[in-house]
């Protein structure tokens, strides 16, 4: 008989500044980011989230592949660029009777490693035993926010853009193009834009290829 299972799945994201390359627009600097899901009792990044089939992260139109689909663990995606936007990440699961789990994660550089978490339900068909654990294999202890892969070289060529902390008097207004999906996934449309708190850009969107070499 199929029982409902209930997990909660953290969201670790680092960045760091690329000291060798020169900074966007002559102010912003490109970094290095990374986004990683795992469970909350931690465990090894190799089986981790048995229960998951794939994830799936919608980056921004301006990626030569927006839509990055990760069937094996470590269920993470890095990139390079020089801004923030909000990514819908896509949860599926082993039992096809569980729908996915979509939700949207802020990507910003505020912080250099900072964590949210988002809590999912699925179906458990196995015939084991009602314990929880019975439906995972055995983990190490810990937090697996202290084992998430380091950062490495990108070989991306991808552009991408980033949300800054920029003072009120220096701030021009600004457009948003936030992608909404339409019937195949892909993302469309601008949405909306503005200022944040203490003057942060909301999502800022602006194409830049012309400071990536071709290739």
């Amino acid at each position: 008989m199929a029982r409902i299972i209930k997990k909660r799945i953290h969201v670790v994201t680092r960045n760091e500044i690329i000291t060798e390359r020169e900074f966007f627009a002559g102010q912003y600097p490109w970094r290095k980011w990374q986004i990683t899901l795992f469970e909350e009792e931690g465990g090894r990044l190799d089986d981790n989230m048995p229960f998951v089939s794939k994830v799936v992260f919608r980056l921004h139109e301006d990626f030569k592949r927006p839509n990055r689909s990760v069937t094996q663990p470590p269920f993470t995606v890095e990139e390079e660029g020089w801004g923030g936007f909000e990514i819908p990440i896509s949860i599926f699961f082993h039992n096809s009777n569980t729908r996915p789990f979509t939700f949207v994660h802020d990507l910003r550089f505020d912080y250099n490693v900072y964590e949210s978490s988002v809590d999912v339900e699925y179906e458990d068909i196995s015939e084991s035993s009602s314990s929880d654990e019975d439906a995972s294999p055995p983990r190490e202890k810990g937090r697996l926010a202290r084992k998430t892969p380091k950062l490495s070289q990108s070989d991306s060529d991808e552009p991408q853009t980033e949300r800054q902390n920029l003072p009120d008097e220096a701030v021009p207004e600004i457009a948003t193009l936030l992608g909404s999906e339409d019937s195949n996934g892909e993302m469309m449309g601008p949405v909306r834009g503005g200022l944040g708190d203490n003057g942060h850009i909301l999502h800022w969107w602006t194409r830049a290829a012309d400071t990536t070499s071709a290739g």
